[in-house]
């Protein structure tokens, strides 16, 4: 497993929705990467329909500390195994995924302005 400040610069998935819509990350899943050098990372608001993460232009490439800046929650996770889920279950609090959790959908509330899907920086 890759140690986390080198996975800084390495690319995940992340809908469209989560920069557009200003929503937080509610479910992510990290599969073995479709290609070197990624993170095998996708995330998601997590009420996408399947048409919608089908169609690739609702999909972005940030890298993993662009995922982290936006949304610190991730960071325990962000190193884990192939095969792992994890879903929103408080304001700030993520879990790995299992049968009977519940996933909060929930806008965030900060002031952050989101630049671009590779930079996203506070607005001063």
């Amino acid at each position: 497993m890759i140690e986390y400040k080198k996975m800084y610069g390495i690319p995940a998935i992340i809908t469209r929705k989560i920069r557009e819509g200003g929503w937080k990350i509610g479910y992510g899943v990290r599969d073995e990467p479709s290609r070197e050098g990624g993170s095998g990372w996708y995330f998601c608001a997590g009420d996408e329909s399947e048409e919608y993460v089908n169609d690739t232009s609702n999909l972005e490439l940030w890298s993993i500390g662009s995922v982290l800046t936006y949304d610190q929650a991730l960071s325990e996770f962000i190193t884990s195994p192939y095969g792992t889920a994890i879903i929103r279950v408080d304001h700030d609090k993520i879990e790995t995924d299992a049968p009977g959790k519940k996933l909060l959908f929930e806008k965030k509330t900060d002031n952050r302005i989101l630049q671009s899907s590779t930079c996203l920086l506070p607005m001063n």
